[in-house]
């Protein structure tokens, strides 16, 4: 729990003025899912497998002062899970005995919780709060279209749960934005208006291309950079991911084979077996594309 606390905490504070990263889901015939990861600094990313109760499970995650730094996870199971930042508007909130970390119910919903349909009743009777006096929000989905939003409110839960065929999440506080709509609330409001306006002229994302297209109305390639754009298709599961804000080369972690490979872009084909392998950075994946 110490350590998990200490992972986010770091990446708070490095992250605090950045505001950035975007993600969505969608549930129709396939479940697909995505996120862009945008900061700045360019520290080089590294890819997590562990098994756990729920399969393979990939943590993505930068070190940062000799910390893991997480911002996503996904599992065998068709789990979904992001970090993104908002603003620190419930600093003073007062402790109290029945409060959950964000950050380890998010570990525990991705390792163990077979699905998230109990979302609501295992919230029911606790307050979710970040630490640090920083705050976090999560895009969280199964496999089964139980999607929901979770953010820690000044003294309640603010969920929000999908409804509609898609919800998208930027960097405001989109349980208050939904009360009230529409007007201009935070930090990834033009962000979040691009991602629902280009599903709803998609209609249902049907393809990986189709997810892939819907990121890149909201990617960023300025000072804070789409370091990862990620789309996971629930329902194989399978996780595609192009990096550097460059979506002419992607690659595809398969769950069910346990193997990382070229998906498009690439002159020749690569293959790397993660079976037995507990970690994988940005780099070693580098090599393999430059040895071609």
């Amino acid at each position: 729990m110490k350590r998990l606390q200490t992972v986010f905490i770091c990446m708070i504070l490095f992250v605090a003025f950045v505001f950035a990263c975007s993600s969505f889901s969608s549930n129709g015939e396939r479940m697909i899912r995505g996120m862009n990861f945008d900061f700045s600094g360019n520290l080089p990313l590294t890819f997590r497998v562990s098994s756990q109760p729920n399969g393979k499970t990939l943590i993505a995650y930068f070190l940062y002062q000799n910390v893991d730094c997480y911002f996503l996870g996904v599992n065998q199971r068709g789990h979904f899970c992001t970090f993104q930042m908002v603003p620190n508007r419930y600093a003073s909130r007062t402790q109290g005995k029945t409060d959950l970390s964000l950050f380890s119910f998010w570990e525990d919903a991705l390792k163990n919780l077979p699905d998230y349909s109990e979302f609501e009743e295992i919230l029911s009777t606790r307050r979710l709060k970040c630490e640090a006096g920083w705050s976090l929000h999560s895009l969280m989905a199964d496999a089964f279209g139980n999607t929901y939003i979770l953010e820690a409110g000044e003294k309640d839960n603010l969920i929000t749960r999908q409804e509609q065929s898609a919800i998208a999440l930027t960097n405001f506080y989109l349980y208050d934005y939904l009360q009230i709509p529409p007007r201009k609330i935070g930090s990834g409001f033009e962000r979040y208006n691009s991602i629902l306006k280009k599903i709803s002229e998609i209609g249902e994302i049907a393809n990986i291309d189709d997810a892939f297209d819907v990121l890149e109305t909201a990617l960023q390639t300025g000072e804070v950079r789409s370091e990862l754009i990620a789309v996971f298709n629930a329902s194989e599961p399978v996780l595609y991911i192009a990096l550097d804000a460059d979506l002419s080369k992607i690659w595809k972690v398969d769950f069910l084979n346990e193997t990382v490979c070229d998906y498009r872009g690439f002159e020749s084909p690569f293959f790397l077996d993660f079976s037995q392998t507990h970690q994988f950075s940005e780099k070693e994946l580098s090599s393999l594309f430059d040895k071609k």
